[in-house]
């Protein structure tokens, strides 16, 4: 695992570096779904731009089987009509989920299994018609720029597996694409404003040379994690879940991304009770196979792609959950809480039963908003619980 997330992180440098080198709109959309193609080992991919504030316009298509490149360069029109962005949102039709994804700034996802409504009326059935083609997964990912508007859609279709058959896309690749797509906004963006000759004025061209900075920005972190990849572990040796080490990392990557679209960051911070008690009745090996455990029952409660779990040190875990306001994050610590609670270890003839106290906390990332705010209401709020009586779950939200 520590092998591949090095060799992506290395890609990624240097798709950024050639998104940053493209000399038209055309190649650029191009090389972008090419890119996200290898990334995902998917079969298809297109890209949609905002024309406007109400509709997203096709540009480009290229599909691997069917040996196809439309719009781009290819100078072949695709008669696939504008999707509107002011109407209701309604199923997981393949064209709503390119305007949800542009409207609410969240990576969309369609799995294998669709419906005879979501042939007929999205944007699969357009497929179908125009090539022969049909869809049976598709990630719709925003392309957004930092001050978090989003200039259009990248679809990345049919994922391919060892067999060469369509099926749904791997979880652990999602946010890789999703970093791709950063890339490709930023890159976008700048070359929209250098062919239609706003850079030319002094105004957009500083917004190009701030937007290229970012970029630079991208490549420089992106290297620099590359570095602590071939230094660090960023795994529990105990627990085999994500340290310490791997939480910061992925927070801080989070964060931004948070920032930048605009959704919520929900945090819980949970200590198991009285750990010290059962070092010292049964021995600190059982105290091993109780973090474990611990661990395997928080990795299975918490199976979304965007959830992060990771030890944060000793008998204390953290549990990063983008996308959740306050109350769905409370509901889901007392899950994890009362499974905890329930859960009977069995160490040689004994049973062993725990507690665990849960702190947490919610915040709208901002540019006026201290990211280790998240942390210290989190941290706060696990004091409370314990100050409680311990084996109960408490709350605090950014005022």
């Amino acid at each position: 695992m520590k092998e591949d997330e090095f060799a992506r992180n290395s890609k990624l440098v240097a798709i950024a570096q050639s998104l940053s080198e493209g000399d038209s709109t055309e190649k650029l959309l191009e090389l972008i779904i090419s890119e996200a193609l290898s990334f995902a080992n998917a079969d298809a991919g297109s890209i949609y731009i905002r024309s406007d504030r109400e509709t997203l316009h096709f540009e480009c298509l290229v599909n691997r089987s069917l040996l196809l490149v439309r719009g781009g360069t290819s100078g072949v029109p695709v008669d696939i009509p504008d999707i509107p962005l002011s109407g209701e949102v309604d199923g997981q039709e393949l064209h709503f989920e390119a305007a949800a994804a542009c409207r609410n700034g969240e990576t969309r996802l369609v799995q294998e299994g669709m419906s005879d409504r979501q042939q007929v009326y999205s944007g699969a059935k357009f497929y179908a018609d125009l090539i022969g083609y049909e869809i049976v997964s598709a990630l719709s990912i925003p392309l957004s720029v930092s001050d978090s508007r989003v200039i259009g859609v990248l679809q990345v279709l049919n994922a391919v597996d060892g067999e060469g058959q369509f099926g749904p896309f791997a979880e652990d690749m999602i946010p890789w694409i999703e970093s791709l797509a950063s890339l490709a906004a930023v890159a976008i963006y700048n070359r929209q404003r250098l062919d239609s000759h706003v850079a030319k004025h002094e105004q957009v061209a500083h917004q190009v040379q701030r937007r290229t900075l970012e970029l630079e920005t991208v490549i420089d972190d992106l290297q620099t994690r590359n570095a602590r990849l071939q230094e660090e572990n960023m795994i529990d040796g105990l627990t085999s879940v994500n340290n310490r080490l791997a939480f910061e990392d992925a927070f801080k990557i989070e964060w931004r991304r948070a920032e930048r679209q605009g959704y919520k960051l929900s945090l819980l911070m949970f200590d198991i009770d009285h750990f010290k008690e059962v070092n010292d009745t049964f021995g600190h090996l059982a105290g091993d196979q109780c973090l474990r455990i611990v661990s395997h029952l928080i990795k299975s409660a918490f199976n979304r792609s965007a959830d992060f779990v990771a030890r944060y040190g000793g008998e204390e875990f953290v549990v990063l959950l983008p996308y959740l306001e306050l109350d769905s994050a409370i509901l889901c610590a007392e899950r994890l809480r009362a499974i905890i609670e329930a859960y009977v270890i069995e160490y040689t003839g004994s049973e062993i039963r725990l507690t665990a106290s849960v702190g947490v906390s919610c915040v709208q990332p901002s540019s006026d908003t201290d990211a280790t705010q998240l942390l210290k209401l989190a941290d706060k709020a696990l004091y409370s619980a314990k100050d409680a009586g311990r084996n109960c779950v408490r709350s605090i939200a950014a005022q």
